[in-house]
């Protein structure tokens, strides 16, 4: 057998007239549970942080503090609750400004009048249950996507400073700006400080996927990178030294930052 789910409510009024009947009903409903009763907007804030109650219902005016205060407090401070409260504002107030006020803070709006009853009230609790931590979702949602964005915008960091760092290096053989083969050697630099230390470069397999990134052919690459060696190292070559490989001035290049990095 399924458990039915309790929706806990949260009473905040001064009028025991009112508050009494609230209670009453909600309770005989079966699916809530009255969690506190009050006249105090800072008790309320109390009990909301205590008890957690998946809906509030509000007065305006209040013994101590008032409604808009407390609403203003779920909108400021609500976010540090496991989800936010569905809160629905019961008022005698006529004043146009303080009811905007309050439908801008709370999810619904009652008027005490004619049209309005205790009955009418825990009803649309009953149709809007379903509703009662959605907020919970999204803030989970947001903070989710906050600390998935803060990772990535790290990893683009620690991805533009290894950059800068190939191109300092690069910088320091006096490797010209502006070619393209400079741009081959920076990535298949990064690229091959992914591999561990224990694994052979193989830069074939960096190659193309240089050739993939930049819409050439894998051969175009590595021909590229090996005139850039070839005139870097012109001086070697004259004084009968031969220059690195493509091989060897990655990999050395790429253990160099490596070491700092990592």
């Amino acid at each position: 057998m399924v458990k039915k789910r309790i929706y806990k409510v949260l009473i905040v009024e001064d009028d025991p007239k009112y508050a009494l009947p609230f209670e009453e009903a909600l309770l005989a409903h079966g699916e809530f549970e009255v969690v506190g009763v009050t006249s105090s907007s800072i008790q309320a804030w109390e009990l909301v942080k205590s008890a957690v109650p998946d809906a509030i219902l509000v007065d305006l005016q209040l013994e101590e503090g008032d409604g808009i205060a407390l609403l203003v407090q779920l909108e400021q401070e609500g976010k540090g609750l496991p989800f936010v409260p569905y809160t629905c504002v019961i008022t005698r107030l006529n004043s146009d400004a303080v009811l905007d006020r309050a439908l801008n803070l709370a999810n619904y709006l009652f008027k005490k009048n004619e049209y309005y009853t205790t009955a009418f009230v825990v009803n649309h609790l009953e149709i809007m249950k379903s509703h009662f931590r959605t907020l919970a979702k999204a803030e989970i949602e947001n903070a989710v996507k906050m600390v998935e964005d803060e990772k990535r915008n790290k990893e683009e960091r620690r991805e533009r400073q290894i950059r800068e760092r190939i191109g300092r290096e690069l910088d320091a053989l006096d490797i010209p700006h502006g070619v393209r083969a400079r741009e081959y050697a920076i990535e298949a630099i990064y690229l091959a400080m992914k591999i561990p230390r224990r694994a052979n470069l193989v830069l074939d397999c960096i190659y193309e996927e240089l050739a993939e990134t930049f819409g050439v052919e894998k051969g175009t690459v590595e021909r590229s990178i090996k005139r850039l060696l070839n005139s870097t190292f012109k001086a070697n070559r004259e004084a009968g030294r031969r220059g690195p490989t493509n091989k060897a001035f990655v990999s050395m290049v790429a253990t160099q930052i490596r070491d700092h990095f990592y």
